[in-house]
């Protein structure tokens, strides 16, 4: 393509984009077809898993209304009883109501009659048809031993009415261990009519020649949307070969291809077919293919045009600027590129005109930045110097304690000695780099400036450190532990002049963090101040009252606990006045 000129590669882009659209077309043509088709067949699963919902609810209803009357003590008695007086009198009553509130209850049972186990009919109600009951006598053999399980009857029709009735036959165990518990003692018979689910079936929204039908176990119609009559035997040859037990395929019924689809009940082997015809799926569609054909036609008439104005407006003025950027060099610095045109391409070239006016002005500043980049260079230089020179005084200093020392060991002083050297320890300790230390360390810094209190204070205050060899390994900043250690001395414990006290003390808590305590029983903080201290941790204020300085070096600790370790970490002063101050220092364990 990069050896082409740029009209043809035009052309080419918009014969492209011509197949491409008509790509599109017959893309979304086929889309729209097969989203149609499977909302299509959506739309009859939905409808045929909400029917077989109601048809179980029907099932399970009529269920619990046989449990009912099965194992009702009135039935069964009424059933055992030989006593024709205790019967018709006392027990008959009783029976005729219960069987009359399950009736009530349930306006989809017909009629009930119960049977013992001699093939008596022992109590009716409603309509007992004798031809249905020997029908179902003959093929169901429900008085017989072998009889226990409850089962869903196919479709019957009552040759006086005309009316089709399936049943359920329910058998009646003793529960009350008159003869022999849970044996067999009789036979619950529940009349159910067809007209219920019919009406289901009637008022489905489905197209002009599909067909839905409820299917009983021998395969007669129970229900279907008036296209076949109850009870005919339903089975085609072409159908029947492709159904299986729960199925959705495109099969041919009657040369027409149809989505068949088919869902057993689940309970005395009925099922549900559905039968939709492709042609229906699609007859809306001849209107929206030539809709679709005419709109492409004209947007490729559209595209076309636009393609050869395009070719005509944006080609010419490209190949103008391509010319004269070609003269853009070296040797011809002060040329600008010259194109009429208003649109896209005369922007561009205004713009080019912008970069090199903006080069030339970069270029001469360029020129004039090397000499404030070397003089920069050499003033961080002459920085660098100074902070290494800064570095000697602290050096001059502990080397001046370490002779201080040395100087009272040998005049016999040994406390001028001895804090000397403790002095010299905190001060080197102080100046290493090193940010964070391990606790043994700081331990042992907190221990030679206690040491150093000591000395200075006599026995006026007990002094304890109480840190386990079990966290001296673990990490902290450095020189956290005297900010807190001074302001406990000189603001809590200075005035008092015996049984002071102050304590350091390590642990880790329930959350496996670092605590530090450093209590104090001196002169406690002011409930209006120790708020103000709060504040000022928490917003790392050094402002201070009257000039008082005390509350920096706390807050720096804050700031940089806070700082490395997180917002959850960091110091909390707990005090009563008169009564002592305790500062927990709190970081994580690592």
């Amino acid at each position: 393509m990069n050896k082409f000129k740029l009209k043809y590669q035009i052309a080419f882009l918009v014969g492209v984009s011509v197949v491409l659209m008509i790509l599109v077309q017959l893309f979304y043509y086929y889309r729209f077809y097969t989203l149609t088709r499977e909302r299509a067949i959506n739309y009859e699963s939905t409808i045929i898993n909400q029917t077989t919902i109601k048809i179980n609810s029907i099932f399970k209803d009529v269920e619990s209304a046989a449990n009912v009357i099965a194992y009702n003590k009135h039935i069964q008695d009424f059933i055992y009883s030989d006593n024709h007086v205790e019967r018709s009198l006392i027990l008959e009553p009783f029976a005729s109501d219960v069987l009359g509130d399950v009736k009530s209850l349930n306006p989809n049972i017909y009629s009930v009659w119960i049977t013992d186990n001699k093939g008596r009919i022992t109590a009716t109600f409603l309509d007992y048809n004798s031809d249905i009951h020997t029908r179902l006598q003959n093929k169901y053999n429900y008085n017989e031993d072998s009889f226990k399980s409850p089962t869903f009857t196919n479709v019957f029709k009552d040759n006086s009415t005309g009316r089709f009735f399936f049943f359920y036959i329910s058998p009646i165990v003793d529960t009350n261990g008159r003869i022999d518990l849970f044996k067999k003692i009789g036979v619950c018979t529940v009349m159910i009519d067809t007209s219920t689910i019919q009406e289901l079936i009637a008022t489905m929204d489905l197209t002009p020649n599909a067909l839905f039908i409820v299917l009983d176990g021998e395969n007669r119609v129970v229900a279907s949307n008036n296209k076949m009559e109850q009870g005919e035997l339903f089975y085609d040859i072409t159908l029947g070969s492709q159904m299986g037990s729960e199925d959705s395929k495109t099969v041919m019924y009657k040369n027409n291809k149809v989505i068949l689809q088919q869902k057993d009940l689940g309970m005395a082997g009925w099922k549900i077919v559905s039968v939709l015809p492709m042609s229906e799926l699609t007859s809306d569609m001849q209107s929206m293919k030539s809709f679709g054909i005419m709109t492409g036609i004209i947007l490729l008439v559209i595209l076309v045009s636009i393609g050869y104005l395009f070719m005509r407006n944006i080609t010419d003025p490209v190949i103008g600027l391509v010319k004269d950027m070609k003269k853009i060099g070296v040797s011809n610095i002060g040329f600008r590129l010259r194109v009429q045109s208003t649109n896209e391409v005369g922007i561009l070239a205004m713009d080019i005109n912008k970069m090199l006016d903006q080069i030339e002005d970069m270029t001469r500043r360029i020129f004039n930045s090397q000499t404030r980049l070397y003089e920069m260079e050499l003033s961080k230089k002459q920085a660098e110097f100074s902070a290494l020179q800064s570095q000697i005084n602290p050096h001059f200093l502990y080397n001046t304690l370490n002779c201080i020392s040395g100087m009272g060991l040998a005049n016999g002083i040994t406390e001028i000695a001895c804090i000397s050297s403790s002095m010299s320890n905190i001060f080197r300790y102080s100046i290493r780099k090193d940010e964070l230390v391990f606790i043994r360390e700081e331990v042992a810094c907190i221990s030679e400036y206690l040491y150093i209190v000591g000395l200075r204070y006599g026995n006026r205050y007990s002094l304890k450190v109480d840190v386990p060899d079990s966290i001296m390994d673990f990490k902290t900043l450095k020189m956290i532990f005297q900010p807190v250690v001074e302001n406990a001395l000189y603001h809590g414990l200075e005035k008092m002049e015996e049984g002071g006290r102050l304590s350091i003390k390590g642990f880790r808590n329930e959350a496996g963090d670092i605590c530090f305590e450093v209590k104090d029983n001196g002169a406690g903080i002011e409930e209006a101040r120790l708020e103000e201290i709060r504040n000022r941790l928490d917003s790392f204020s050094h402002c201070t009252e009257n000039g008082d300085s005390r509350g920096v070096g706390i807050v720096n600790i804050q700031r940089r606990i806070r700082l490395t370790f997180g917002e959850k970490y960091g110091l909390f002063i707990y005090s009563k006045l008169n009564e002592g101050t305790k500062v927990v220092i709190l970081m994580p364990a690592f």
